[in-house]
């Protein structure tokens, strides 16, 4: 999936499951994810939104498994997973295939 899918994805309310942003183009990642941010109500992105820094798998799957509250969504954004490959494969595996 490209960038453009994403958004029409985002217009049709049809996000569902994991995504994952990466590449060079910090500029189209940070919009994607703010795009992303407006779909959990501002008053709720305190207990729906939860930013991991180099989380372990333990750490994403709790947060991945934590059900949302006031809302029907919840958002999960996982920041510095390049720095330990290892770690990320088993993060992501372990958010993916729960």
């Amino acid at each position: 999936m490209n960038h453009n899918d994403f958004f029409k994805l985002i217009v049709a309310d049809g996000l569902r499951g994991a995504y994952l942003l990466q590449g060079e183009e910090e500029f189209v990642k940070a919009s994607a994810l703010k795009a992303a941010e407006k779909l959990i109500p501002e008053d709720f992105r305190a207990f729906n939104m939860s930013v991991l820094y180099e989380p372990d798998a333990d750490a994403l799957t709790e947060a991945c498994e934590t059900l949302p509250l006031f809302g029907d969504r919840r958002l999960v954004v996982c920041k510095l997973l390049h720095r330990n490959p290892h770690c990320m494969c088993r993060s992501l595996y372990a958010c993916l295939f729960l």
